[in-house]
């Protein structure tokens, strides 16, 4: 799904009898369901009967499951012949229950007979409803531990189960599962529908949709090398989009290609739909056979789609496919291995894109991905990518950028380390090994290890990374002496300026560097097991050198001013753009930690800015605009708007705004960055007055409506300049827009726009709408964050959130609830961050995921007074002497 130290073996290998408080005891095991629900999207509750199997490890007259917010009705169990009555009871709020027998079963099979009735959820989790223009829907989100909401399951990972279901729906509502119907019968006014019954699938991996869909059949997806029959596919929405689905269904029989051809083994269920979700809070979700989309990350008008549409859609359809091997055929035994689903997953739709799409180019959005989560990675408070679980807030936690992005990275890095054919092998033999059932972190290292040929080695390292939060700071530094030159490094944590954290952490991290030799540039790598170590760089001694190689590493870098001048100066040419993004990276950081003076990094923008890759001038632009938000008094921020618009203007001149025919997705993303940068960071006049009159035209302000007024990928800009400069009308005008509008892209467009604005009035009407009922959850949820990440308006939200905050939670959908004080991530000082904790701490305390959620953004607005304090000084210096 699109969303710390300690024995790895204890990781690994933690007994069923031991287990956390948030697992199940041993001594039941589901051997299969046969589940039915009565499902109408019309109405407000739902109803279901389930028959479980089950194999008991000893007699016993309490067995424990889950099940939350179920009204059971009846309960027994039937063992043998007898049956004998029981008792539904809930434990807890998390979901445990228990059922109580009149009398003692097993060893042995039994049956569990359960029937009950429950309300859809109201926070876009278990199954819930959405009203698209009066008509209803209801969709299924499972993962984590949702499915304990729809029926009384045994809702842990490792306990894979065949499901039989049985779905009794309207007779004008259609409904999909995991499977393909095995029959459907018409009875008084419903329908009926049998499904086949599913390979052994964890609770969280079942996939339901009900109402009136509309479907769009593809052509089937041919046999291939691994696979001996066809694959049906199609895509699922709601009426009127259908035209939307084609790109979408046109760009996945390649993917499987890909990704058959990787695995070296067949797709591994028997169809793949593609559903569009109105209102989701998830990106997307694997369901085996049945993914469901964020209706954004499916649907697409192909006549105004950008570049980032098209490469986001099939990413993420990439990653939810590969998930059906890494997670749906071969699953984590438990949570605290999640990382082997969605770091898997990550890091191979990059891979995946990459071979369909080379001009795309997301082998680099990839390496811009490991740069931004290593500032989440420099907190105190982040995670480990294994984490142990000890709570459900363990559980909503690992779903975040360090299991996603740094996860990916890892395996990036360890993959270029032991060589791609080796890797693959190892993946290969990992997924073969254990197809159908469960698998832990230390199974994959051991596959890993087996392909190397070289012991432990890659488990070894690969632990150092699994096992502790953080990133590494690798210190390089050129030493030429007699003997040639050679590279002197040291590492440690990489930490922020002012973070109470420990820099004596120790890594056994792949060091790959670079250098010019002759008429040609070399590349050698060392492990850094030690504190200290060097890499021999031989004769002569190098112009420069490159630290971190193809930017595969997973570590920050720095080098003293000299070597750096050298690599900026004679290296830039010659480096790739991954290397260039990490190098822009690493010099952030270094601001970040005050490494480096603020000035010193600011002066070596200008190579930067002037890239041809988008990705790489982005490292940039983050930077400029954090300096304005966070660095600069009012006074000063004019001046430092001046600096901006002239490191920017060459290339935005280069550029223009209307792109060539045939134009490269590069050169056009670019165009958008620096656009973008030029009216927000620089506020340059002359490009908000454009800005502003070809959105004016998009519109239909005054004129007919000019489609083309604007490229697609410049849209955001355009609204976002007119929204800001326009007046409280203008938001009106903007929401009324909204409103109206089917297009999952452009209302996402609209809902920034207006959250972009900047005068108090304006500010004032968009929170208004933002609690309407004319939004869908989850957009609500993205204009009160846009709008409490801008430093004009930011206190204005704060102080309108705070006296509605307890009833805005519980409109918020329930995964999201836990991340609430994210609203609160952009002060930076120290009496903020002191309101924020004590204001969220009592709120949060019991909310998903909460309490670390919280500690991160005290600990930003920590570290944000912090850097401040360091480095606002020296960019006053800065702009006194341009």
């Amino acid at each position: 799904m699109l969303r710390f130290v300690l024995a790895f073996a204890l990781l690994a290998d933690l007994a069923r009898g031991a287990p956390a408080p948030v697992r199940l005891p041993e001594g039941a095991r589901p051997l299969v369901y046969r589940l039915a629900l009565d499902i109408d999207p019309a109405r407000p509750r739902f109803s279901g009967t389930v028959e479980i199997d089950v194999e008991l490890a000893s007699s016993t007259s309490l067995i424990t499951l889950h099940g939350r917010g179920l009204d059971v009705r009846a309960a027994s169990v039937l063992a043998g012949e007898r049956t004998i009555a029981a008792t539904f009871r809930q434990l807890d709020e998390d979901g445990r229950a228990e059922l109580a027998l009149a009398s003692p079963v097993g060893p042995g099979r039994v049956t569990l007979r359960l029937a009950w009735s429950a309300s859809f959820d109201g926070g876009l989790v278990g199954l819930y409803r959405v009203s698209e223009r009066g008509r209803w829907f209801v969709y299924s989100q499972l993962e984590a531990t949702y499915a304990r909401r729809v029926w009384p399951c045994f809702d842990e990972p490792d306990f894979k189960t065949p499901i039989e279901l049985t779905l009794t729906t309207p007779a004008a509502a259609r409904a999909i599962a995991n499977t393909a119907p095995l029959s459907t019968v018409k009875q008084r006014g419903h329908l009926i529908t049998r499904f086949h019954a599913t390979p052994p699938l964890p609770t969280y991996l079942v996939g339901i949709a009900v109402g009136p869909l509309a479907f769009v059949e593809a052509p089937l997806i041919p046999a291939s090398s691994v696979r001996a029959t066809p694959l049906p596919l199609r895509g699922v929405t709601s009426a009127g989009h259908e035209r939307d689905l084609g790109f979408a269904l046109a760009e996945t029989p390649a993917i499987v290609k890909q990704l058959e051809d990787y695995f070296g083994a067949p797709f591994p269920f028997s169809k793949i739909d593609l559903v569009a979700v109105p209102d989701f809070s998830a990106g997307a979700m694997e369901n085996a056979g049945i993914i469901t989309f964020r209706d954004t990350w499916l649907l697409l008008d192909e006549s105004t789609a950008t570049i980032e549409q098209r490469l986001g859609i099939v990413e993420t359809i990439a990653h939810e496919l590969a998930h059906h091997w890494f997670g749906d055929a071969v699953t984590m035994a438990w949570w605290d291995d999640l990382w082997l689903n969605e770091s898997f997953a990550t890091w191979m739709e990059a891979r995946v894109v990459e071979a369909i799409h080379p001009e795309w180019r997301a082998q680099l959005e990839a390496a811009v991905s490991s740069q931004n989560v290593m500032s989440l990675d420099e907190l105190v408070s982040t995670r480990r990518i294994a984490e142990p679980i000890a709570s459900a807030h363990d559980i909503q936690n690992a779903f975040d950028g360090i299991t996603y992005q740094k996860g990916g990275a890892v395996l990036r890095m360890f993959e270029r380390s032991m060589g791609a054919e080796k890797f693959r092998a190892g993946v290969r033999a990992h997924v073969a090994a254990h197809n159908g059932g469960n698998a832990t972190s230390a199974d994959l290292l051991r596959a890993l290890d087996e392909a190397s040929g070289k012991g432990d080695g890659v488990s070894s390292a690969f632990r150092t990374f699994l096992e502790q939060p953080g990133v590494p700071l690798v210190e390089a530094k050129v030493e030429c002496g007699p003997a040639g030159g050679r590279l002197s490094l040291r590492q440690s944590r990489s930490l922020r300026a002012g973070s109470t954290g420990d820099r004596a952490r120790r890594w056994q991290v792949p060091v790959c560097a670079r250098w010019p030799k002759g008429d040609r540039v070399v590349e050698a790598c060392t492990l850094l097991v030690n504190e200290v170590d060097v890499m021999e760089l031989g004769q002569p001694c190098p112009a420069w050198v490159m630290p971190n190689a193809g930017g595969a590493g997973y570590y920050r870098f720095t080098l003293p001013r000299g070597d750096l001048v050298n690599l900026m100066d004679k290296g830039w040419p010659h480096l790739d753009e991954p290397e260039r993004v990490a190098l822009a990276g690493s010099l952030a950081s270094a601001f970040s930690s005050a490494a480096l003076p603020a000035g010193d990094v600011l002066d070596a923008l200008g190579p930067i800015v002037a890239d041809e890759e988008s990705e790489v001038v982005q490292q940039a632009t983050g930077l400029l605009e954090e300096v304005r938000e966070q660095l600069v008094s009012d006074a000063d921020r004019p001046r430092l708007e001046a600096r901006v618009r002239a490191l920017l203007a060459p290339a935005v001149a280069r550029l223009g705004w209307d792109p060539s025919p045939g134009e490269s997705p590069s050169r056009r993303s670019l165009r958008a960055n620096l656009l973008s940068a030029m009216a927000s960071i620089g506020r340059d006049p002359a490009t908000r007055a454009e800005a502003r009159q070809r959105a004016a035209r998009l519109l239909g302000i005054d004129k007919p409506v000019d489609d083309k007024a604007v490229a697609p990928e410049l849209t955001g800009i355009a609204l976002e300049v007119y929204a800001q400069d326009g007046g409280v009308k203008v938001v009106d005008k903007l929401s009324r827009a909204l409103v109206g509008s089917r297009d999952a892209w452009v209302r996402g467009e609209l809902v920034h726009a207006i959250g972009a604005v900047e005068s108090p009035p304006q500010a004032k009407r968009a929170l208004a709408l933002a609690m309407s009922t004319s939004l869908r959850t989850v957009e609500r949820s993205e204009l009160i964050h846009t709008l409490a990440g801008h430093v004009t308006t930011r206190a204005l939200v704060w102080d309108w959130f705070r006296p509605l905050a307890d009833r805005l939670i519980l409109t918020l959908p329930e995964e999201a609830r836990g991340q609430v004080a994210l609203i609160a991530e952009g002060f930076c000082s120290e009496p903020r961050a002191v309101e924020v904790e004590r204001f969220f701490a009592p709120r949060v305390a019991k909310l998903p995921g909460g309490p670390r959620n919280l500690a991160q953004v005290v600990e930003g607005i920590r570290l944000c007074a912090a850097l401040v304090a360091a480095q606002s000084a020296d960019v006053r210096r800065w702009l006194d002497h341009p």
